[in-house]
């Protein structure tokens, strides 16, 4: 009776029709059609975020799939070949490309998966985080934590499901045949019988365990607060003075907007460096597949019609993710700044103006990403080709800078024009009186 009446106090002091949606959904005392209903409400509420999560694990499952399909599969068809009779000669370069994609399967994949598993991280807590209010009134009505994170779990498990399923789907019907055919049809290989993609399969059911734990930590963090402090606002980071301010002569030559940009940078850290580490993650495989396409055709022309189809998907891919990435980071944002946007609406700010004071600020985090990958994939480069024994640095060409600054900031662009007719046509009087 206490949790309800407290519940009830909330709504009448006006926390939202969120909250009385919640409390109507779970009237029925904790019934499985109640659980039902707010398990719908969320996936419903949250349709965007599991598309997102599921589409990137969708990517990163279908690569690691048929990528790490690709080297079993040569060896199983390369065994019939000798029993055929194939010459020695042959079969051990078959077996040194088998022992190269091998190689590769065991490095760019893993990247795929880091940068995956940090959006999906960043996802699902803004996700949790977005619902303080209805969090706070299933806990006054009583629930207790272990049921309120429940709520949460099948969110999490229908988005990496179904992105897992889609990729194993991908990776072991389209990838891996698509590869393997080109390297048929080059050595006149014999066709390969069946193979458990037991790669992909384990990555699926990690990456779904994973996810899972951090809804858990996400849910329960937030589900332990106190009811009566779920029902505001989350209080942001105060600011501190920045090191610029120093220099009075240049900032106070900066315009307002440059200013605010410069300072939610630097307030809102943690976001600074999942946002940069993530974009950091893409521009690196974009840079380290479009190397080792250009290695090749300079050191191993031989190896071109191969390994190359292997790594032009894997540029692919990362201008995907990239753009994906950008894309979810960028609609977070928006939603964290729903007041600010419908504020400066009012004040007057015409479209552009506000589309600028938003993504003024995700391309900054954007390019401090980019930066961060391109030395950060030379370096790399360095021990790739050492571990895959072919090519090397003094044969990558010099356009792979600039194309890979190119991609990168073609995948910003992109995902800002996707974004910007949601930001423009956000609802002024309902943003501003959402917490009312």
């Amino acid at each position: 009776m206490v949790g309800s009446g407290l519940a009830l106090g909330s709504s009448r002091v006006g926390f939202g029709s969120g909250s009385s949606r919640a409390r109507s959904a779970l009237s029925s005392s904790g019934s499985g059609s109640g659980y039902a209903r707010v398990v719908s409400r969320i996936v419903t509420k949250h349709l965007v975020r599991l598309a997102v999560i599921a589409g990137l694990t969708a990517i990163s499952i279908a690569l690691i799939t048929g990528i790490g399909l690709l080297a079993p599969t040569i060896r199983q068809s390369l065994e019939m070949f000798i029993a055929d009779g194939a010459p020695p000669q042959l079969t051990s370069y078959i077996g040194f490309i088998a022992d190269g994609v091998e190689r590769i399967a065991a490095i760019f994949p893993t990247l795929f998966s880091a940068v995956v598993a940090l959006v999906v991280y960043m996802t699902i807590t803004r996700l949790v985080e977005s619902e303080r209010a209805q969090i706070g009134t299933l806990a006054s009505l009583g629930y207790s934590r272990h049921h309120i994170v429940a709520g949460y779990l099948p969110f999490t498990l229908l988005s990496c499901l179904v992105g897992g399923a889609l990729g194993l789907a991908l990776g072991y019907f389209v990838v891996s045949p698509i590869l393997f055919d080109i390297i048929q049809d080059t050595f006149a290989l014999p066709d390969a019988g069946h193979v458990t993609p037991w790669v992909g399969i384990f990555t699926a059911l990690g990456l779904v365990v994973a996810m899972l734990g951090v809804t858990v930590v996400a849910a329960g963090a937030t589900a332990r607060t106190k009811p009566t402090l779920l029902f505001t606002p989350k209080t942001p980071p105060a600011g501190k003075p920045l090191f610029l301010e120093r220099f009075p002569k240049l900032w106070n030559r900066l315009a307002y907007r440059h200013k605010s940009t410069i300072r939610n940078i630097v307030r809102y850290r943690i976001r600074f460096f999942l946002t940069v580490i993530s974009m950091g993650l893409a521009t690196l495989i974009v840079y380290a597949g479009l190397s080792l396409s250009s290695a090749l055709n300079d050191s191993n022309p031989e190896l071109t019609d191969t390994i190359g189809p292997i790594s032009a998907l894997l540029v692919i891919a990362a201008i995907i993710i990239n753009t994906l990435v950008v894309y979810n980071i960028t609609n977070i944002n928006i939603e964290e700044r729903v007041r600010e946007i419908a504020t400066l609406k009012v004040l007057g700010y015409r479209p552009l103006e506000v589309a600028g004071y938003v993504f003024r600020e995700i391309a900054w985090l954007a390019i401090f990403g980019m930066l961060f990958g391109l030395p950060a994939g030379f370096a790399m480069m360095f021990w790739i080709f050492d571990y895959l024994q072919f090519g090397g640095m003094e044969f990558v060409s010099w356009w792979v800078w600039p194309a890979t600054l190119g991609f990168a900031l073609a995948s910003l662009l992109l995902a800002d024009v996707l974004l910007y007719r949601r930001l423009v046509n956000t609802d002024m009087n309902g943003s501003l009186k959402s917490i009312e």
